[in-house]
């Protein structure tokens, strides 16, 4: 007995050892096709991938198969393939990014500008500035010609070029009076005009702007809170005005745009009726004089409203009976305006929306921008739709050009309303341009001025929210008022 006892508890343990090795071996033909995929993918991990996150080696990126499966790689050294290596901090395989730096062409041009009142000074200014415009004419140039023909004959012939190129710096390398004799050996008329010779160097690095004179300064930027057309719909979102006003700052920030500020008072509206940006000249030069911004983003939520689309059995017996129906859907819409306050117009605008299907409720414990917010559905469109309008918005500011003014004349120092975040250095060249004659109006509205560039000046300090500069070349009277660019 005791020997046909332990015979059959032999044959047992030999069976579950059998049992093992096929399970086992079953779990690794299973695990096959996932390490092959994962040989032949590059980069790994759960980092968005428009952003990334820099972990001392280079960036992360989704990889599509695990973010939609939503499954990740096995951790370990072992795991990862060749040519990258294993973070155990973020668990997780990583590789280096190698950064191409993006070459540049550099031409040799010409400018030339007259000379008034012997102001060389200010002359030698407006011809780099004219330089700079011939050198953008050598890359990128977009042509556009206008023919019209009568009886066989042209009578009219017009061509348009526009430019596409990015300055990414320049040296002097001649100046001084221009050449007294032309091609062809003749004297030119006098007064001779002033000529610079500049060395260009144009990219086509899309972190560098087009069309923009001068150093390329982040204009500053106010963030007002939300306006809802039908707050009724979003009574079940506490702390929405605020809080997505303060989600945009702190997305904008993130993306890159550092000159911000927030408005401190919300916009009383009517309902039942159109909400555009209010353009009224009086309005926004208050809020320019209280944020000192020149540009104005406003956000108008256009819709935030729940419904009842399922028509199930439960449903309609619910209908029948008159007892509540869940809201088992939701479109959210906002729209979007980024305004000039300085020129007294809307510049880009937009509008971003999607549907939710679903737990549409939130409830009032979950405040918006909060994390238990942004873990319901409801949160994640939000997050979407925040992610999408604030990319939208950088885009839309990062490449205006820079406005401001002279606000204060002390002595032979002038002060020019510009945050110190705009990227402004000691040294920087202004240029200072003033009004010719009045304002010009038709049927009513102000249609702009007539500006023409009548000073430079030379940033000599940097404060946090002016800086102090002092006139370089001038050829009319610096005045409190006088509109200020990046030349």
């Amino acid at each position: 007995m005791a020997n046909s006892k332990l015979s059959s508890k032999a044959v047992l343990n030999s069976e579950n050892t059998i049992r093992k090795l096929i399970f086992a071996m079953g779990l690794f033909v299973l695990m096959v096709p996932f390490m092959t995929q994962a040989q032949d993918d590059v980069l790994f991990g759960d980092v968005e991938s428009q952003t990334g996150q820099n972990l001392g080696l280079d960036k992360v990126f989704d990889l599509p198969a695990l973010e939609n499966s939503k499954q990740s790689l096995p951790a370990g050294k072992n795991n990862c393939p060749e040519g990258s290596l294993y973070n155990p901090q973020q668990n997780r395989c990583v590789i280096h990014v190698v950064k191409q730096s993006i070459p540049s062409e550099c031409v040799t041009v010409k400018g030339i500008a007259p000379i008034d009142n012997g102001n060389e000074d200010f002359a030698q200014k407006m011809a780099i500035r004219e330089a700079i415009k011939n050198a953008t004419m050598r890359r990128n140039l977009n042509v556009r010609t206008d023919q019209k023909m009568e009886n066989y004959e042209i009578t009219m012939d017009s061509s348009r070029f526009t430019s596409q190129a990015r300055v990414e710096s320049f040296r002097i390398l001649e100046e001084g009076l221009e050449d007294p004799m032309d091609l062809y050996g003749q004297d030119k008329k006098k007064p001779l005009g002033y000529e610079v010779t500049l060395e260009v160097c144009l990219t086509d690095d899309p972190k560098v702007c087009p069309n923009l004179e001068g150093h390329q300064y982040q204009t500053r930027l106010a963030v007002a809170p939300v306006v809802m057309e039908n707050a009724y719909e979003a009574r079940d979102i506490s702390n929405l005005v605020i809080g997505y006003q303060k989600e945009v700052e702190r997305r904008l920030l993130q993306q890159g745009h550092l000159n911000l500020i927030g408005l401190d008072y919300t916009v009383e509206i009517q309902p039942n009726q159109k909400i555009t940006p209010n353009l009224d000249e009086r309005l926004l030069t208050d809020v320019r004089n209280q944020t000192g911004a020149q540009y104005l983003l406003l956000s108008v939520l256009k819709s935030a409203s729940g419904h009842e689309e399922d028509n199930g059995f439960m449903n309609r017996v619910k209908r029948t009976y008159n007892l509540q129906v869940d809201k088992d859907s939701r479109y959210i819409e906002v729209d979007w305006y980024l305004v000039d306050l300085i020129n007294f117009r809307t510049v880009s605008e937009a509008r971003d929306g999607f549907d939710i299907k679903g737990d549409v409720r939130v409830g009032r414990d979950r405040p918006f921008g909060t994390n238990a917010f942004f873990a319901t559905d409801v949160g994640k469109a939000f997050h979407a739709l925040l992610k999408e309008q604030t990319r939208k918005v950088y885009e839309a500011v990062r490449c205006q050009p820079f406005e401001s003014e002279v606000i204060e004349k002390r002595g032979d120092q002038y002060l020019v309303l510009m945050d110190q975040r705009s990227g402004v250095e000691v040294g920087d060249v202004l240029a200072v341009y003033q009004r010719q004659d009045r304002q010009v109006r038709f049927n009513g509205r102000t249609l702009g001025y007539d500006l023409t560039p009548g000073a430079f000046l030379t940033v000599k300090r940097v404060m946090d929210q002016f800086v102090i500069a002092e006139l370089s070349a001038s050829q009319e009277v610096v005045q409190i008022g006088d509109r200020v660019k990046a030349w």
